[in-house]
């Protein structure tokens, strides 16, 4: 005891010193501002009373002749005079270093000694056996108070920053004696103990608020997360355990609403719960005990959403660190939970996190004030994530299609009720993923049972419909809103686009049933079909997607639509060349002869569709372009195919004679007959089109007239020319050059016409 006063004495006389020389030094620096200031006042009360001229006794009254005239010299005005600028005292650079030196940094290095001064003092203390170790914890105990009411005293004169000093190491000396009197000398029970430390914190936290000092309330942080480790007995406890740290979370967050500028213990509190609970859960979780594990997640979780929610309602900025915060725990807290439940049900973690997305949006609706929209904009995409995330382990294929269908659409109907433009892009996000599940899980693209079967009725079409119902949904609710037009055009295009898949994958299984059970020519026979048949559906759809498009003024659906009757083009005329059998082959009297008409035939109404609406529509001309290009392209296709496959079935026909040399000779001649007539049905196909031209006024069917005679001329010059026979030779080129001098003359001809005449203007050439 002796030599624990004789170790204490100085310190408290150091301190004491330290104390005094502060007071004296800011007292007489307040006498010294005091005194210039009131010397500065004097001299400009003085100077003003001394310049201020007498005002004069006897004033002229103004005449009734002139009332308004007044003798400026008969009212005295006071001349302004201007003070002389105070001379403001010389910088105190160096004062104030030396007060931050002496009066802050000091006190933190000085408490930060004490406390290992005392540390070490004890331990020698205790290696020597001076004294009982119930006194060593009630030196403790009553050095930690004395530091704490001397704090009390110092900060009641105004030294806040020495008190803050003072309790600091209070706080520290007190949760040292209390863990020294279970861990090293077991003089009290573990609940015992843990109560005292519980008690500590309470008083750090509490000490903190007081004295507005951070630094003590993260020293009560910590005392009280590391109060569990410190007393640890190796038995596992998770209801006191987590209890306890539910109660300091309380109390900790509680000063964090108190003292919102306090972000850093928001922060650490954060740190300090979940690596408390993952460090349990490696170490003693028992799936025994799911139920209650679930039950402190939620609670360690809700806390600090409740905290965001309060911190809103009273006006704090939702800055930032509380971002973070917020997007950790939402992280921290979906983690926890898949790890505790996906190993029992991941069902049960999925509706877990939806309700935790719930959670949120009641956060958001019913307890958003329009004070900061940060707030709604973090906490409602949490929201989106946690349901997605959700209803990714409660459901599965087109069911899970179906979730992120609805969460979409809800998504965008919030985003126009609550004014959340944000939500547009949650909403498109997640409709974009409900798509790419759609055409990305087992039959979204191809029944794999196809035996099983059954068109429209089944599962793919109800995905596909909600999916496109979401999307019109959404589209129809941005209309009303604020989105932007992109936006909006993407919601419909989407929608369209996965109607036109529909009926494209829809299509096709139920040609896969036609197709099933054949083999050998019938299966190659109605493959070709097929594709045809496919050609022709998106021709049809194509052009109902205009039509509705251009009719309702929808420029996505008749772009959509634009598409998809280029598709069915194309792939018509990619078949159209050719047949697969030409030896049963009808000429004209075919599938492919009626699916190329009507293919022509509806882009040729296209055209006319866009030419119609040109006043109404944007970019018509590019529309009616592409349209009546398909139109000519698919004849071409017909008309070449048709052509070639009437020889190709002789040739087929003839190769099954006998006699060798005259199988080749006729082969031979049929070749060179099918390569002219080929070149023939061009030039007259190339001189409709530029008489039709002509007749229209059309710059571009007479475009299309003039490359198709480049493609004949080069067929003409470098394969006819190399491989047909001399007649046949001689009659190409005389055709050729006939029929390129007739449009030649033509252009000459009427030049003035066709130069004075707008492109798509409807009249005959006189």
């Amino acid at each position: 005891m002796l030599y624990l006063g004789l170790f204490l004495l100085p310190l408290f006389l150091l301190g004491a010193l330290v104390f005094f020389i502060v007071r004296a030094t800011t007292l007489q620096r307040r006498v010294t501002d005091l005194e210039f200031r009131l010397d500065v006042l004097e001299r400009s009360v003085s100077g003003l009373q001394v310049q201020l001229p007498e005002p004069s006794k006897k004033a002229k009254q103004p005449t009734k002749s002139s009332p308004a005239s007044v003798s400026s010299s008969s009212v005295p005005v006071p001349v302004p005079v201007s003070a002389p600028a105070p001379a403001f005292p010389p910088s105190r650079t160096r004062e104030e270093w030396e007060a931050f030196v002496g009066g802050k940094l000091l006190n933190r290095i000085g408490a930060f000694a004490l406390i290992i001064g005392v540390g070490l003092f004890l331990k020698y203390a205790f290696d020597n056996n001076w004294i009982s170790e119930g006194v060593r914890v009630a030196i403790g105990g009553v050095s930690g108070i004395l530091c704490l009411a001397g704090a009390y005293q110092t900060h009641r004169r105004g030294f806040a920053v020495f008190s803050q000093g003072l309790v600091g190491a209070g706080i520290a000396i007190l949760y040292v004696s209390v863990y020294s009197s279970f861990n090293y000398y077991a003089l009290v029970p573990q609940w015992v103990a843990f109560i005292l430390m519980s008690v500590v914190t309470a008083l750090s936290l509490s000490q903190a608020v007081y004295y507005n000092a951070i630094a003590v309330g993260v020293l009560g942080w910590a005392g009280g997360f590391l109060t569990p480790w410190m007393l640890n007995t190796g038995s596992p406890n998770e209801i006191g355990l987590f209890t306890y740290i539910a109660l300091l979370t309380v109390a900790l967050l509680g000063l964090v609403v108190r003292k919102p500028e306090w972000v850093l213990l928001e922060v650490l509190t954060l740190a300090g719960v979940w690596i408390v609970y993952f460090v349990w859960h490696v170490e003693e979780y028992d799936v025994d005990a799911m139920t209650l594990t679930m039950f402190f997640v939620m609670v360690f979780w809700g806390a600090f959403v409740a905290t965001d929610t309060a911190l809103h309602r009273f006006g704090r900025s939702f800055d930032a660190p509380r971002i973070i915060v917020s997007l950790l725990n939402a992280a921290m807290g979906c983690i926890a939970v898949a790890v505790v439940l996906s190993e029992e049900s991941e069902a049960g973690a999925g509706w877990t996190m939806v309700g935790m997305a719930a959670v949120y949006v009641l956060a958001v609706v019913f307890l958003r004030p329009p004070a900061d929209g940060r707030y709604a904009k973090i906490q409602s995409t949490v929201s989106a994530a946690l349901a997605l995330f959700g209803c990714s382990l409660v459901y599965s294929d087109f069911s899970l299609v179906i979730s992120w269908s609805v969460l979409s659409a809800a998504a965008a109907w919030s985003a126009t009720r609550w004014k959340y433009v944000h939500l547009n892009i949650v909403s498109l996000v997640v409709l974009c993923l409900a798509v790419l599940e759609l055409v990305g899980v087992r039959g979204g693209l191809m029944t794999a049972d196809i035996e099983a079967f059954s068109p429209v009725f089944n599962d793919r079409t109800l995905g596909f419909a909600v999916v496109i119902i979401a999307s019109f949904a959404a589209w129809r609710s941005l209309v009303t809103g604020e989105a932007s037009t992109p936006m909006r055009s993407t919601f419909l295009s989407i929608g369209v686009s996965c109607l036109a898949l529909l009926i494209t994958v829809e299509v096709n299984d139920v040609l896969r049933v036609w197709r099933l059970s054949l083999v050998g020519d019938e299966m190659t026979q109605r493959w070709f079909h097929s594709v045809l048949i496919l050609a022709a559906t998106w021709a049809i759809t194509g052009t109902a997607f205009v039509w509705t498009g251009l009719r309702l003024r929808f420029r996505p659906v008749w772009i959509v639509g634009i598409v998809v009757l280029g598709v069915g083009v194309i792939t018509a005329i990619l078949r159209g060349f050719a047949v697969v059998l030409p030896d049963i082959h009808v000429p004209l009297l075919n599938m492919r002869t009626g699916i190329l008409v009507l293919t022509a035939l509806l882009s040729a109404y296209v055209g006319r569709t866009f030419a119609f609406h040109q006043h109404d529509q944007g970019a018509w001309k590019e529309g009616y372009a592409i349209a009546s290009i398909g139109a000519a392209v698919t004849v071409f296709s017909l008309l070449t195919g048709e052509t070639r496959d009437v020889f190709e079935r002789s040739i087929v026909l003839i190769g099954s004679t006998d006699d060798v040399s005259l199988r080749q000779a006729t082969v031979d001649a049929l070749r060179d007959q099918q390569q002219l007539s080929v070149s023939g049905i061009w030039l007259v196909y190339s001189v409709t089109l530029m008489v039709f031209g002509f007749l229209r006024a059309s710059r571009g069917f007479r475009v299309m007239a003039i490359v198709l005679f480049g493609i004949t001329i080069l067929k003409i010059f470098l394969y006819d020319l190399s491989f047909l026979e001399t007649l046949y030779r001689i009659v190409s080129f005389v055709a050729l050059g006939v029929i390129l001098l007739g449009v030649s003359y033509a252009y000459q001809r009427y030049k003035h016409v066709l130069l004075g005449v707008p492109s798509g203007q409807k009249g005959a050439v006189s």
